[in-house]
C-alpha cells in the first residue's frame, strides 16, 4: 500500500495561534476570489508562504502534475505573482489570531477490496480573529494552482464535501474520503 501524506505541519500551525495576522498579499482578484500558486500570509515579524504549486506525485498509479498546497516560512522577496507584471494587493488584518482550523481530507483507495492508496492532505486552512474568519483553501481539482480566499463568518460553509474525489474511477476500483476539521487554539 503506498502512503502520503501532505497535511500542514500540525506544530507549526500552533505556534501561531495568539500572534498578530498583520496582513496577508496576493495577485487582485480578477473573476473569482482566486489567486495561482502563492499568498503572503503576515504574522508578527514573520512571513509564510501558502503555495499551491504543480510537482510530479504518483497520483493512484500515474505519475502526474498534482497541486501540492503547502506553508512554509520565507522572506518577502518570495511573495511574488507567478504572472509577470503583476503588483500584489496587500489586505491588512491586524488582529490577534484565536484560533485555526485546518480541514484534511483522508482519502482512499481500493481496488478489488485490497486497499492500494492512504493519502492524507490539507485542503485548507481558516485562521480567526475576534472580528473575523479567513479561509484559504486549495481547489478540489488535482492540478488546478488556484488558492481560494474567503473572509467573514461561517467559512466552513465555504468548503465541499470532498466528493468529487468519488466520480470517475473504473470498475473494480473503490474510493473513499473523508474530511478531518482540526482546529488548534
Amino acid at each position: 500500500m503506498i502512503k502520503t501524506d501532505m497535511r500542514f505541519d500540525q506544530e507549526l500551525i500552533k505556534s501561531l495561534v495568539g500572534k498578530n495576522f498583520k496582513q496577508y498579499k496576493c495577485d487582485p482578484f480578477v473573476y473569482t476570489n482566486s489567486v495561482s500558486q502563492i499568498c503572503g500570509i503576515y504574522i508578527d515579524d514573520e512571513i509564510y508562504a501558502l503555495k499551491n504549486v504543480q510537482q510530479v506525485v504518483d497520483y493512484y498509479g500515474t505519475q502526474d502534475d498534482i497541486a501540492v498546497f503547502s506553508i512554509e516560512k520565507t522572506d518577502d522577496f518570495q511573495i511574488k505573482s507567478c504572472y509577470e507584471n503583476t503588483e500584489q494587493v496587500i489586505t491588512p488584518v491586524k488582529e490577534a489570531i484565536a484560533s485555526v482550523t485546518l480541514i484534511n481530507e483522508h482519502q482512499m483507495l481500493r481496488k478489488n477490496g485490497i486497499q492500494e492508496y492512504d493519502v492524507w492532505l490539507t485542503r485548507g486552512i481558516i485562521i480567526k480573529t475576534a472580528s473575523r474568519e479567513y479561509s484559504f483553501s486549495k481547489s478540489t481539482v488535482p492540478f488546478s494552482e488556484e488558492i481560494e480566499i474567503f473572509k467573514g463568518e461561517n467559512a466552513l460553509s465555504q468548503y465541499e464535501d470532498g466528493s468529487d474525489f468519488l466520480e470517475g474511477w473504473d470498475e473494480g476500483i473503490e474510493p473513499h474520503v473523508e474530511q478531518v476539521m482540526v482546529e488548534i487554539r
